[in-house]
């Protein structure tokens, strides 16, 4: 952006004073606008800061029932592991059979 390009193309069709309450007035708007959009993000944040609030009570409620399951599913994989191992053991011996046959 090339301000002193800007100023002479519109100097063209106005005053150095108009054209400087027009920016002025541009810039007000912009201002307003930047406020407007803090405003709107602040109050979001707020609700989802609160939100989060509910959620860490939820997470830790659910925190015990999933340790129990945790341990229920450590508990059935060391039973189920033994028999899966005997069933490879004779799978690879019925295999060395097979293999000397």
């Amino acid at each position: 952006f090339d301000p002193d390009a800007f100023v002479a193309e519109q100097r063209k069709g106005m005053t150095l004073e108009s054209l400087r309450a027009e920016l002025e007035g541009y810039v007000a708007g912009l201002d307003n606008a930047l406020v407007n959009i803090i405003n709107n993000d602040y109050s979001a944040f707020l609700k989802l800061s609160s939100m989060l609030v509910d959620i860490d009570a939820l997470v830790a409620g659910l925190r015990e029932p999933l340790n129990q399951l945790e341990s229920r599913v450590d508990r059935v994989r060391k039973v189920v592991s033994e028999p899966l191992g005997m069933q490879q053991s004779i799978a690879d011996q019925l295999q060395l059979v097979q293999e000397k046959q």
